[in-house]
C-alpha cells in the first residue's frame, strides 16, 4: 500500500471517531508522535 493510500485511509478512520478527547490525543499523536499526561490534563 502506498503512503498516500494509507493515509487517506487514517483520516477516514480518523473522522469515524466522533469522542471528542479521543479524537484530540489521536490528532495530537499523529502531528507530533507523543503526548504527555501533562498535555492530556489540558
Amino acid at each position: 500500500m502506498q503512503k498516500s493510500a494509507e493515509n487517506k485511509k487514517i483520516k477516514r478512520i480518523l473522522e469515524s471517531i466522533s469522542n471528542r478527547r479521543a479524537r484530540i490525543v489521536i490528532e495530537h499523536i499523529l502531528e507530533h508522535g507523543f503526548i504527555t499526561t501533562e498535555q492530556l490534563e489540558k
